[in-house]
């Protein structure tokens, strides 16, 4: 496995990439976004059977990647700090075993490590790090994250070629929340998680997994809207509310809320206060 590679890059990324996966994440004023690339592409190859995402639990950000094919997990704890005019960005070995992750399935999960972490560094906003993560062991192509990082000021300014919009493109955002259940106030946090799922536990409640997309196969079930920054949804009785810091859906508009429920899931790492996890594509169900 190659060293990791350690980027601080400023101008325009290659799009000669397969992007398998991304994501964003704040906390304490601090906006980042994940992507997962392929690199190099190879003109007619998509990768696939890759799924992960990142999960918000105590002081950091716990990014993964599951190759289900293999059944091998990979993955870091990433730390970000306001520090004077820029940020300290920390990667530390996954705190998280696979059961803790969520990880099912048939057969049993194996962690891989990473190359050596960088040492923390101090950055400006705006800042591109590239880690390499691993080299695919059939095509010899390299598995990278880009981590762009900057304040919660700015909007994110994407990089690449435009493409036709997909379903799957379409992700949900949770961010600076105040949550009430039947009019009364439960719970609020003051980051953000975003992806093609988005779930919320809750302490007697269980697990709710959010989607823009019906998922019926899934048992999904149509149970809300979400209208700008607030999401509200129904179940068994009670009225759920979530009012956000920024519009839940792409552009802000109005769109139904698909909802899955698990009242007997618990966070692996416990359950006495309420979690927040996404994941970037794939399926949350089950797992």
């Amino acid at each position: 496995m190659r060293t990791t590679s350690l980027l601080l890059l400023f101008a325009c990324l290659s799009s000669g990439a397969q992007v398998i996966m991304s994501g964003t994440g704040s906390k304490h004023g601090v906006q980042f976004r994940y992507e997962t690339r392929v690199e190099p592409e190879i003109p007619g190859l998509k990768l696939s059977g890759f799924d992960g995402g990142g999960l918000v639990a105590g002081a950091g950000f716990h990014r993964f990647i599951a190759d289900r094919t293999a059944r091998k997990y990979y993955g870091y704890d990433l730390l970000i700090e306001p520090q004077g005019e820029g940020f300290r960005v920390a990667m530390q070995p996954l705190s998280l075993s696979a059961e803790k992750l969520g990880l099912k399935g048939p057969g049993e999960w194996s962690p891989l490590p990473l190359p050596p972490l960088p040492a923390p560094m101090t950055v400006r906003p705006g800042a591109v790090i590239a880690l390499d993560l691993f080299v695919h062991p059939r095509t010899k192509q390299k598995i990278v994250d880009y981590l762009f990082i900057q304040d919660g000021t700015s909007p994110w300014q994407p990089k690449g070629p435009p493409r036709d919009f997909a379903v799957e493109d379409a992700p949900i955002t949770i961010s600076k929340f105040k949550l009430s259940v039947n009019g009364k106030k439960d719970a609020e946090w003051d980051g953000a998680m975003s992806g093609t799922f988005v779930y919320l536990y809750l302490p007697d409640r269980g697990r709710f997994v959010f989607s823009l997309a019906p998922n019926r196969q899934d048992g999904f079930r149509r149970a809300g809207e979400v209208r700008g920054g607030m999401l509200r949804y129904e179940w068994n009785g009670d009225t759920f509310e979530m009012q956000c810091g920024d519009p839940v859906a792409p552009g802000g508009g109005v769109f139904h809320l698909y909802v899955h429920h698990d009242p007997s899931w618990r966070p692996r790492s416990g359950g006495e206060s309420f979690q927040l996890g996404a994941q970037a594509g794939g399926s949350l169900v089950g797992r």
